[in-house]
């Protein structure tokens, strides 16, 4: 049977539109390690607060990328891809095919809103054009920071330093087009269209959604998105590490 395995940046779009706002999220599962056994145990309302903390700031440090392209006969055109803070200054870590091709790069910061009802709700906000500084093609990573000096443009989610990854551990992802989705990993030494050294998970994940987070129950960023294998709903992550390295970083990004 042949099986689908590929990157994962969405489709071209004719033209880019402006950020959306009040889009619902999913309601994804409630992770064990959210309502750990304690005295008392805890609520369902309780977990369901935890776990709603725990998206909404996951998502805080997640942006969407979007390029920007124009020729003569397609007119103006792109794609989307993920990406997230991992600092102070606003660096953002995505991977290397989202922005490989791209003239223009627009990242589009998001926040995740709780409403009276419980619901989750995304809110794009401005967008802030961005260039890639540093790149790393033979591991699919890739750094941007903005053009201009904007301050803050989101809370940079905390580095999992030393992470190494175990079968059967339980982790989630964030992207462009998935939120919440969580699995377990099933290998931990993938290669596939050309990388190496890549981790899978089953957790699903869509088009637009390379260069997101994976995230660890605590709140640290242990992984980037590459690539996914749709019809095995499994999703290959490069380690934290793996990508620090590779684009020069080392501890010089230090963990907040």
């Amino acid at each position: 049977m042949l099986l689908r395995i590929s990157l994962i940046l969405s489709v071209p779009f004719t033209i880019f539109a402006c950020a959306s706002a009040g889009l619902r999220a999913p309601r994804p599962d409630v992770p064990a390690t959210l309502c750990p056994d304690e005295p008392g145990g805890a609520t369902a309302q309780e977990c369901a607060l935890r776990r709603n903390a725990y998206i909404a700031k996951s998502i805080g440090s997640t942006v969407r990328v979007q390029l920007i392209s124009y020729t003569p006969r397609d007119g103006m055109g792109g794609g989307l891809g993920t990406g997230v803070v991992i600092d102070e200054r606003g660096t953002v870590l995505t991977a290397y095919h989202v922005v490989k091709d791209a003239e223009f790069v627009l990242v589009i910061p998001r926040q995740a809103q709780i409403g009276d009802d419980s619901q989750l709700r995304m809110v794009d906000l401005p967008p802030i054009p961005m260039v890639v500084t540093k790149a790393s093609p033979e591991k699919d990573v890739a750094l941007l920071v903005a053009k201009h000096d904007v301050g803050v443009i989101a809370p940079p989610m905390g580095l999992g330093r030393g992470y190494v990854p175990s079968v059967g551990e339980r982790l989630w992802h964030f992207g462009q087009t998935t939120v919440g989705a969580r699995g377990p990993i099933t290998d931990l030494s993938v290669a596939t269209l050309g990388f190496t050294g890549l981790v899978a998970a089953q957790m699903k994940s869509a088009e637009g959604d390379s260069g997101g987070p994976v995230v660890a129950p605590d709140g640290t960023l242990v992984g980037t998105v590459i690539a996914n294998n749709e019809s095995k709903g499994l999703t290959y992550f490069r380690p934290i590490d793996d990508s620090l390295n590779a684009l020069g970083l080392g501890e010089a990004a230090s963990d907040r």
